[in-house]
């Protein structure tokens, strides 16, 4: 770890005196500092803080102008990872700003939940060559997202949590030749959601839905179009016993290492009937 020995008590120095920057591996961690956009300006134009390859800068008070300095500053252009989560002044101007920035070629995780950014921004991203993992949780996106995100070429890792997606787009997402986590717990989408899912991508490997409102006819379409899951969570729906009965006899069950059926409205002996099928492994949540 590194630190910048300052004889000013300035608020960038005792940031940087308190190793907030790695140097060996090029991370500037800046969370829950209560920085504005001024003090990051601050630290990545002093001299003696190396070219990133990773921003933490989450709960803080930037604003849209953060967007603009990250996408132009030289220190940030190999950026592999950016996290700018909970600043809710960054909103949809600051993520539009990442648009064509020389970050976008090496960037693999943007982290950006609760920042207000909408769907509008997220697509003016175009077909991010490298992002891997998107967070865009508690944010006004909606469904004119699904075709940009369906795009993004090498997409593992997906998550959505209260959005205002519906079940059409979630089904979409679920097809991505290359996603492995789709997480989209306290969206909207209402029983019936996903009567239009017909198979899932079989690289997919672990699906987050609580709270989603989904009811037993959408346990019925995920258990014969889960494909390779191995994680599921459906808590907090109002699956019943018709739900849990379903999964329990489906052969998804024996493919499962994790089911999480917290609050779901089924009655012991339903729920009984699905511990029995899942037997003495680990993994499973009533």
């Amino acid at each position: 770890m590194w630190a910048l020995a300052c004889a000013a008590p300035t608020p960038t120095g005792r940031i940087l005196a308190d190793n907030a920057v790695d140097l060996h591996h090029g991370q500037l961690a800046v969370s829950d500092r209560g920085i504005h956009t001024a003090v990051l300006r601050a630290l990545l134009d002093d001299p003696s803080v190396p070219d990133l390859r990773r921003i933490r800068a989450a709960s803080n008070r930037l604003d849209g102008e953060a967007g603009v300095l990250l996408a132009g500053h030289a220190h940030t252009r190999a950026l592999v990872a950016l996290e700018l989560g909970f600043n809710a002044e960054v909103g949809p101007s600051g993520v539009r700003a990442l648009a064509g920035a020389p970050l976008l070629a090496t960037l693999e995780e943007l982290r950006v939940p609760g920042t207000g950014v909408d769907g509008g921004a997220l697509v003016a991203l175009g077909a991010s060559p490298a992002l891997r993992l998107l967070d865009a949780s508690y944010a006004p996106v909606g469904d004119d997202v699904c075709h940009a995100l369906r795009a993004w070429p090498v997409l593992e890792r997906l998550y959505l949590r209260e959005t205002r997606l519906t079940g059409a787009c979630v089904t979409a997402l679920s097809a991505h030749p290359t996603l492995v986590l789709l997480d989209v717990q306290g969206t909207r989408l209402g029983a019936g959601a996903l009567s239009g899912l017909v198979s899932m991508s079989p690289s997919l490997r672990s699906l987050g839905l609580e709270a989603t409102g989904l009811g037993p006819s959408d346990v019925a379409m995920l258990v014969a179009a889960a494909g390779r899951l191995e994680t599921l969570d459906l808590s907090r729906n109002p699956l019943g016993d018709a739900g849990v009965e379903a999964l329990a006899a489906s052969p998804l069950l024996r493919g499962l290492s994790g089911l999480e059926l917290i609050d779901v409205g089924a009655t012991p002996a339903a729920l009984g009937r699905l511990r029995a099928a899942w037997g003495a492994r680990p993994g499973l949540t009533l």
